[in-house]
């Protein structure tokens, strides 16, 4: 008898343990099909009249993040729109003055969320008309001051504020209409664009054209000379990749036996003897990013063996 109480002891036991463990198990399953809406917002911030307002859900699941669907429910002054059911409501029905919001569910594996309403927001007039807006100079270098420019209409009274945006990353503190290249540390392949809007703390910027940052040409430093010693003529000129890198030098016009060094930066040609005439010079300067540049002279020249 002692056995058998023992061994029913030990099987209830057992039951319990596997009967917990399932629970658990199907808690974790249900954890993990749940979306959590944690944010709607619009885009822009403030809706433009007759421009299509587009809300942006931020949520939260724990797995199959991919497999999230979303309902919408567009209200306008507090009527549904029937017809209004995608994440983007058309400018035709973006009315100037009406009050607008919009109505989210999440949806993962058949477990909706709650319905998770907006902030109310009212259109405005898009007032200022901006063109032509860009960055100068075009095809700026590391070193330059970079400048916003554009042409407005009705403006003459507006405040703008900038923000700049270095390879598709904001740029702290760089508020103001101008940005300094050193400053910021830009390099060669730097994609650079800029935002101007009349409110700051809302979402209706207008983005500039990209501009990339472009290498510079090969550069001279200071002159050239050319000269005649022992019946050699000598052309001699000194260049730099201003961007730090070496420079490739090919000799691109020069008469027959014309020998380069290029860095030395020395161009020399043995003349024959009886030789009078005109000698041309021509070197091609080239940098990593495939930027060139050309230096060369001229002389005149009459000459006779051993003079």
């Amino acid at each position: 008898m002692k056995i058998y109480r023992l061994a029913s002891i030990i099987g209830f036991g057992f039951i319990l343990a596997w009967s917990f463990g399932s629970c658990k198990k199907k808690a974790v399953e249900l954890a993990k099909n749940e979306v959590t809406i944690q944010s709607v917002n619009f885009s822009p911030a403030i809706p433009l009249e007759k421009q299509d307002l587009t809300v942006n859900v931020n949520f939260f699941a724990p797995q199959n993040q991919e497999k999230v669907t979303f309902s919408y429910k567009w209200f306008r002054d507090g009527e549904l729109l029937p017809d209004a059911t995608s994440n983007v409501l058309p400018g035709s029905e973006v009315r100037l003055g009406s009050e607008i919001y919009v109505s989210v569910q999440g949806r993962l594996a058949g477990n909706a969320s709650q319905w998770v309403e907006s902030e109310k927001v009212k259109p405005i007039e898009q007032e200022l008309k901006i063109t032509n807006f860009g960055i100068v100079p075009d095809s700026p270098h590391k070193v330059d001051k970079l400048e916003a420019k554009y042409n407005c209409e009705g403006c003459e009274s507006t405040r703008f504020y900038y923000r700049w945006y270095l390879n598709g990353q904001l740029l702290k503190d760089q508020t103001e209409a101008t940005l300094d290249g050193p400053a910021v540390g830009l390099n060669v392949g730097d994609s650079v664009y800029v935002e101007i809007s009349p409110d700051p703390n809302g979402n209706a910027w207008r983005q500039s054209s990209v501009e990339t940052i472009m290498a510079r040409l090969p550069e001279l430093i200071g002159g050239t000379k050319t000269w005649v010693s022992n019946n050699t003529v000598y052309f001699q000129f000194h260049a730099r990749d201003p961007e730090g890198g070496n420079l490739n030098y090919q000799l691109v016009d020069g008469p027959q036996g014309t020998t380069l060094n290029g860095p030395q930066g020395q161009v020399s040609w043995p003349v024959p003897e009886g030789f009078k005439g005109a000698v041309h010079f021509k070197v091609r300067l080239t940098n990593s990013y495939g930027k060139e540049a050309f230096v060369g002279d001229s002389i005149n020249l009459e000459l006779k063996q051993n003079q």
